[in-house]
């Protein structure tokens, strides 16, 4: 997989906050589509725990190499386990012991947790002791993809930075490298980070499926049954996180258009499809033929822009947002 791009000036003020002893102790990454989160967190993690202070490290004092090697004693990264769908209680006490040892290699303890919003709700109320009651010279960087489903307690305690969409050619230059080919020129910016979000996944192809069902289900050009057979190949967790990804899309370019029916309807799929996807990462075990069954017949009623049948699935989903 090619290198995503780094956003260079969050790096250099991410630096100057360090030069100036002015690190918060909590900072909460985003990201369009969620588009080189990863990269840019160990980017920066890398560069503050350089002896160097330099921009993405320096490559030769010892911090440095020790990061590379994977042994930095300073430096720990949280992400759900393998196999898992969420970040346990368990692995989050045990990042917050980490937190609160003494530094080895300078003054500066850091930890990623990568997918904060995959997180459970005692593994989020552990997180929330630490960020309460933060342990001295450290910082806890956390990166989420969807960061409205982190609890607001989570969120009011973090500092919030922005990653800003590379520029166009950069993109042009990820997908190339990714195997996706070159891209039209007619293709907008837009676009064009969408498709590289899909491509950073491991599974581009099912980003897309779910990108196209979604669409063809609103503009009516398969039906329930049709969109279903598709869906129940994949795995149900994935099959959701991948339509909430297509729906934000979807609202982003419905928001100037003059049917307003259909982006409330949209916006109510928004809501429903993270509230399931919280469900799912709960450990919640629905049938998995009903459920994906019944957030077709809704992504139909949304394209139909009736919102009284939106409210009578949300309803049968139990879900009362």
């Amino acid at each position: 997989m090619s290198q995503t791009p780094i956003d260079v000036a969050l790096i250099a003020d991410m630096l100057d906050l360090q030069k100036q002893e002015r690190l918060p102790h909590a900072i909460l990454l985003v990201a369009p589509f969620g588009f080189a989160l990863k990269g840019n967190a160990k980017a920066i993690a890398k560069s503050l725990l350089c002896q160097q202070q330099s921009a993405n490290g320096c490559g030769a004092c010892k911090p440095c190499q020790a990061f590379e090697n994977q042994s930095h004693g300073d430096y720990r990264r949280l992400a759900q386990a393998e196999g898992k769908a969420s970040i346990g209680v368990d692995q989050v006490r045990e990042a917050c012991d980490f937190v609160a040892q003494t530094s080895g290699y300078g003054d500066l303890k850091l930890l990623i947790v990568d997918g904060a919003d995959k997180m459970t709700v005692p593994a989020a109320n552990a997180l929330l002791k630490t960020l309460e009651e933060p342990q001295g010279n450290s910082l806890i960087l956390l990166t989420a993809e969807f960061s409205w489903a982190l609890p607001a307690t989570i969120r009011s305690r973090c500092q919030q930075r922005i990653i800003k969409p590379p520029a166009r050619e950069l993109l042009e230059a990820f997908l190339t490298n990714s195997g996706q080919g070159s891209v039209s020129s007619a293709v907008s910016d837009y676009e064009l980070l969408r498709m590289a979000a899909y491509a950073e996944h491991s599974r581009p192809q099912f980003f897309q499926l779910a990108d196209s069902i979604l669409d063809a289900l609103i503009t009516q050009q398969i039906d329930v049954s049709q969109a279903y057979s598709q869906l129940d190949k994949t795995d149900t967790l994935e099959t959701v996180n991948s339509l909430l990804h297509a729906t934000e899309s979807t609202c982003a370019r419905e928001s100037d258009a003059p049917n307003t029916s259909r982006l409330l309807a949209l916006l109510e799929l928004q809501q429903v499809l993270g509230a399931v996807l919280r469900r799912l990462r709960l450990g919640s075990t629905p049938a998995k033929e009903g459920l994906i069954y019944q957030i077709c017949t809704l992504i139909a009623q949304v394209g139909r822009g009736d919102l009284a049948a939106v409210a009578e699935s949300k309803r049968l989903l139990g879900i009362n947002t």
